[in-house]
């Protein structure tokens, strides 16, 4: 069905086709593959600033309240949806991409803990 969807988002529909691709008759031939050097964008590490005392830290298949922080490597992270405990959005202390960028903002780092309530 050609009705609206992601698919989209990746896909060009060009046409329709109909019969079949006729079988090889011989091995396909390698081609040779060029060793020149690529540019690859680098994405420089963020700076993250002191947000002082960590806060508790994450614990998986919690559930978090949208505005909650949470400490994990002493990086604290603030939940921004109501995915934020759900398996696959972990926040990840080294900050590389993943699910949890979609859940979870980097507020900054931190040490020690909160004084407790008295």
């Amino acid at each position: 069905s050609l009705e609206d969807g992601l698919w989209r988002q990746v896909w060009d529909v060009i046409g329709t086709c109909s019969g079949t691709y006729a079988p090889a008759t011989s091995s396909p031939t390698t081609r040779p593959v060029s060793l020149a050097p690529t540019s690859i964008p680098i994405t420089p590490t963020p700076t993250l600033s002191s947000a002082g005392a960590c806060p508790e830290e994450y614990t998986p298949l919690s559930r978090y309240s949208v505005g909650t922080q949470v400490q994990l490597g002493g990086i604290v992270f603030e939940c921004v949806d109501i995915a934020c405990g759900y398996d696959g959005f972990e926040p990840e202390p080294s900050l590389e991409d993943g699910l949890w960028w979609q859940v979870w903002d980097v507020i900054g780092t931190c040490s020690g803990t909160y004084a407790p309530a008295t």
